[in-house]
């Protein structure tokens, strides 16, 4: 996930903005970028996953709803009502 810290490993200066990296610098970059950050960020890409599956089951469900022409003309106007709400 951090792919940054591995294309700086034996570079003395930062591709990105051009700052020297010191190994001090590395050190607090590793840190920075350690367990607890790819811990987060594992959770978060299962929250999206889930988040995208409750997505998808709430279409199905809402493709389940009958149409207007599928009920009997006294029903359609309840089922209308309910949509809207």
């Amino acid at each position: 996930m951090q792919e940054g810290i591995s294309l700086h490993e034996d570079l003395d200066e930062c591709l990105f903005c051009g700052q020297p990296l010191t190994a001090h610098r590395k050190e607090q970059l590793n840190a920075h970028f350690g367990d607890s950050v790819t811990e987060l960020q594992g959770d978060i890409d299962r929250l999206v996953e889930e988040l995208s599956e409750a997505v998808e089951a709430s279409k199905n469900f809402r493709d389940r709803i009958p149409s207007d022409g599928d009920l009997y003309s006294e029903l359609a106007g309840e089922l209308r009502a309910a949509r809207s709400k």
